[in-house]
């Protein structure tokens, strides 16, 4: 090659280093790109970095190639197109050296390989044909090697987080490629491990390796949603438990990252079937040698991981969140406690301890105030059916399934939508409630025994006596008010504003189609209270 030739080279490398890192400059916090639309310059733009990219052997032009392709893949349009025609997606495997997971990475390679990854994240989040082919082509299986290689290398961190990141965006938007990950190539596993591998290194977690395990719980619980639990799983179940319960406990840095961590462990914590919950309390014999950690201790079980996860709970609860964001701000959280209460007798007595305590206030209804009960009975009556569902579950379990005590401490306004659900509103007991135990550690408080009998059990709470509102009328007085009664329900009833019911045989509501049904309601009930007695 002549003198000349080679200066001509780099002249082109020159301009080439220039303009693209002209354009990621001004681009760096652009999203749309309508001039593109015109002349065909977008697929122009698209064919011209990857030719660049694919013949150039200077790394510095290829990660700018990298990054501007990674800035233009945030807009969608004609993105599953230009991946059909241009074979971008093995140029960034080799980039980023996921074609042989044994390279060694230079420092200039490195730059390259970490720009690669960031561009997959995004073309993957971005087209669904990306992700499947990111699966077809190996570099989702390739990713999985090298992460199981983690624990022993010197991967940079950053590339370490890519890899994990890339793993959990194909997971979530390919679901099929779940059950190959976690069956055959045992990602799982893999992601344990790292995850004891970053334990093992911290006694406190700085910004860096609290985000990688949030990115690593992130793809586990990709991994583990809807997954049944078998005989051969049953020792990785428990030694991810007590991974979990150690993260709850392990001090971080930032309290934001704090939150976030413990966040996604709840989360995960809801793939995990109930029977495993107890690695959450183990006996406090088995954890003084955490020298490091303060245990919480109760009835010889230290239950500071529950603890935690109470307390973010009542954090969630103060938050004053519009009704659209509940589900996905409480659920998780009440979703954990509830298995948990399911799952031990020993979470669902501490639970029971810090939720529904003796009961002291009797002069205010159930959902005023801000103790955790206050807050859970006014998520009772909350419109996101299925998050009411869930904390009405959580607290009738609390009370043992009893209606009496369920009443008692909600008000029988909040637990009607839980009572008529399960068929209890006619008075009848759960046929669960023997499951539990009669202990009577929530026996009536002073308070509670004096004002008993003034309390409404409908709100809840004490309500003064009242005059009696006909007291001075006579008989013809009495009746013209009852019959304005009668009419202003028939109206509400015609004009179908309400739907009177009466309580079936097996406790539930069910519309009558005449008044007269309400009698015979009400007198099978009398005869049933007297076979009780």
């Amino acid at each position: 090659m002549e003198l000349k030739d080679i200066r001509s080279i780099i002249e082109q490398d020159e301009y080439y280093r220039e303009a693209l890192q002209s354009f990621i400059t001004k681009t760096e916090k652009t999203f749309t790109f309508p001039a593109l639309d015109e002349n065909n310059l977008r697929a122009d733009l698209w064919k011209s970095l990857y030719a660049i990219a694919n013949t150039t052997s200077d790394e510095q032009i290829q990660a700018n190639c990298c990054s501007a392709l990674r800035i233009l893949s945030r807009e969608k349009s004609c993105l599953n197109q230009f991946l059909r025609e241009i074979d971008w997606l093995n140029l960034l495997k080799r980039f980023s050296g996921l074609h042989d997971i044994n390279r060694e990475f230079t420092e200039r390679s490195k730059i390259l390989a970490l720009e690669a990854q960031k561009c997959l994240c995004n073309l993957v989040f971005n087209s669904n044909k990306a992700a499947q082919e990111c699966i077809e082509n190996d570099i989702l299986y390739n990713t999985n090697e090298r992460i199981r290689l983690y624990s022993n290398s010197s991967y940079p961190e950053e590339m370490r987080f890519f890899d994990i990141k890339l793993l959990f965006i194909i997971t979530a938007v390919r679901p099929e490629a779940r059950k190959i990950l976690r069956e055959q190539k045992n990602a799982v596993q893999n992601l344990m491990a790292y995850l004891e591998y970053i334990l093992m290194g911290h006694k406190i977690l700085k910004e860096e390796p609290a985000q990688m395990v949030c990115e690593i719980l992130k793809a586990l619980f990709n991994l583990t949603v809807l997954l049944q639990a078998n005989g051969e799983d049953k020792e990785q179940y428990i030694k991810l438990m007590q991974m979990l319960r150690n993260y709850l406990l392990l001090p971080i840095e930032s309290k934001e990252q704090s939150s976030a961590l413990h966040n996604h462990v709840v989360h995960l914590l809801t793939n995990i079937p109930n029977i495993f919950y107890t690695e959450l309390i183990p006996p406090l014999s088995s954890v003084q040698d955490e020298t490091d950690i303060t245990h919480l201790e109760f009835h010889g079980h230290d239950v500071s991981a529950l603890a935690v996860i109470l307390e973010l709970l009542r954090v969630k609860l103060a938050v004053d969140c519009p009704v659209c964001q509940q589900l996905e701000i409480i659920s998780p959280t009440a979703t954990v406690l509830y298995k948990g209460a399911c799952s031990n007798r020993l979470i669902r007595k501490y639970l029971r301890f810090e939720i529904l305590p003796p009961l002291k206030d009797v002069y205010s209804r159930p959902e005023e105030g801000t103790a955790l009960r206050n807050c859970l009975c006014r998520l009772l009556t909350t419109p996101v059916t299925h998050l009411r569902d869930i904390i009405a579950e959580f607290l009738f379990v609390l009370c043992k399934k009893n209606v009496k005590r369920m009443v008692k401490y909600t008000g029988y306004g909040n637990a009607a939508g839980l009572l008529a659900q399960r068929g209890l509103l006619g008075g009848r007991e759960d046929e669960e409630a023997a499951e539990f135990s009669s202990d009577n550690e929530d026996s009536e408080t002073e308070e509670y025994a004096e004002n008993k009998h003034n309390i409404n059990p409908v709100l809840g709470c004490y309500e003064p006596s009242h005059p009696d509102a006909m007291a001075g009328m006579t008989d013809e007085q009495k009746e013209y008010e009852a019959m304005k009664i009668i009419n202003l329900m028939d109206a509400l009833t015609r004009e179908g504003t309400i739907k009177p019911c009466k309580i079936d045989e097996n406790g539930k509501p069910v519309p009558i189609e005449h008044v007269l049904e309400l009698q015979d309601s009400f007198k099978k009930k009398e005869r049933f209270n007297k076979t009780k007695e």
